[in-house]
């Protein structure tokens, strides 16, 4: 007896769907487990759909982190794209290798951070030599909140302030 003749319709059918959820766009494990869910299949059917487009690597979290991480770059940082990803529920070990890959790829690099930092900061157009320390306060807070290093952000700043 074959595997395919032990497959259930409702675990087929959750096949299809996956299928059809994943010609979309990309997807997390943990997204397509919810869409599943929602969409009121059993965990059995769940359990074997996933694994179903895993086994063909129509599910990988490190690839989903990589794209991520690789659109997103050019806006957020370092800490905010890992924030990022752990919300959207990809474990922190695929969120490295994806990292690595990035850093292999060329798609960042150590001076990446400090490169958008200062993109970001010509964007603004601020004269900061003549703000006052509210704003600057204002400023840092909005870099940190872009999840860029503390460091970072103050050695880019110090160095368009001097």
């Amino acid at each position: 007896m074959s595997a395919e003749t032990t497959v259930t319709d409702s675990a087929k059918k959750a096949r299809l769907y996956t299928l059809k959820l994943l010609t979309h766009r990309d997807r997390t494990e943990r997204d397509l487990r919810l869409k599943l869910k929602d969409a009121l299949y059993s965990d059995e059917d769940i359990e074997q759909a996933v694994n179903y487009v895993k086994d063909f690597g129509y599910l990988d979290d490190t690839r989903y982190a990589f794209n991520y991480i690789r659109m997103s770059s050019g806006r957020l940082g370092r800490t905010q794209l890992k924030q990022k990803l752990s919300e959207k529920g990809v474990a922190s070990e695929n969120i490295e290798e994806a990292f690595r890959q990035a850093s292999e790829e060329g798609f960042i690099d150590e001076n990446t951070e400090y490169e958008l930092i200062e993109k970001l900061l010509r964007k603004k157009h601020m004269d900061l030599g003549a703000i006052d320390k509210a704003d600057r306060d204002k400023l840092y807070a909005s870099f940190y909140r872009k999840g860029f290093a503390v460091a970072d952000v103050e050695k880019v700043l110090r160095s368009f302030l001097t």
